[in-house]
């Protein structure tokens, strides 16, 4: 996560998960079980300055079941947190689905959020688009940032500086612009839309052949085709062919690890504002 590092790296997660850490210069053990790993000396006698986790999505998301944090993976939130409780680390990162924020009419997210006060933490939560961050893809996503003061979590989330438009304009955005898109360009197949140069939300699912779901190429001579696995990383904001590992490597590895992976370029920004409140309260109380 850009410069801030980390005592300890813990990594959950199958086998497409492995292709995202094998390149990585950190030791990135894998230790199973999320939900067994209260009981690891690792999260018992680590002192830990940052624990990250994006649990599965698809308990809050509009395009699943929406059974929220009643069903075995919505009920990893609530695993995460009571790691967070063992753990104790210093800051806490927790990133899922726009529609955590909706689901059973917030009731899902408030309790949530009361879980985190019973340990003891305050947080606070932001929904940030990738496509800000450099990347040609659209990713909204909630973030929430706990820390056991509110005011560091905020800060974390929040730039005190706010963008100053000349002449009170703002730019105009994609919908605004008089421009005419042009091929190749981005396509959301299952909403009949064309995108433009900003591709829809890449999920799990979109390097499927046949699926629908997940941003599609138009190319100069109108043919529709999935993303390739290096597009899939760009727009993720991995470098070019990251996740592919030697020996036997399925594609279908790549994309599902990509979809489940979060942008990079935000995890960066977020680790260096993580990192500069964290050096900020040693020197204070140095």
């Amino acid at each position: 996560m850009g410069t801030y590092r980390l005592d300890s790296c813990m990594v959950f997660g199958d086998r497409p998960v492995l292709l995202l850490t094998s390149k990585t210069s950190l030791p990135v053990p894998n230790l199973g079980d999320m939900t067994k790993l209260y009981q690891h000396e690792i999260c018992n006698k680590t002192k830990l300055d940052l624990l990250v986790c994006g649990t599965p999505c698809k308990s809050f998301s509009t395009a699943g079941l929406r059974h929220g944090l009643d069903d075995e993976c919505g009920d990893l939130a609530l695993q995460f947190i009571r790691l967070v409780s063992v753990c104790q680390p210093d800051y806490f990162l927790w990133e899922n689905v726009t529609g955590v924020l909706s689901n059973d009419s917030g009731r899902a997210f408030r309790q949530f959020t009361n879980k985190i006060l019973e340990c003891g933490y305050s947080c606070s939560w932001r929904v940030l688009d990738s496509q800000y961050f450099g990347v040609a893809q659209s990713r909204r996503r909630v973030y929430l940032v706990g820390h056991h003061d509110w005011r560091c979590a905020a800060q974390v989330l929040f730039e005190s500086e706010v963008p100053q438009w000349s002449n009170n304009k703002k730019p105009k955005t994609q919908k605004q612009s008089d421009s005419k898109i042009v091929a190749p360009c981005f396509a959301d197949v299952y909403n009949y839309a064309i995108k433009g140069n900003i591709a829809p939300t890449y999920g799990a699912n979109s390097g499927q052949g046949t699926n629908t779901a997940g941003p599609k190429i138009i190319d100069r001579d109108g043919r529709i085709r999935r993303v390739t696995p290096i597009e899939a990383e760009r727009l993720m904001g991995f470098p070019d062919d990251y996740t592919l590992i030697p020996g036997k490597c399925l594609e279908s590895w790549r994309y599902k690890a990509l979809g489940n992976s979060m942008v990079i370029p935000v995890m960066s920004w977020l680790g260096q504002r993580i990192n500069q409140m964290h050096r900020a309260q040693h020197q204070r109380a140095a």
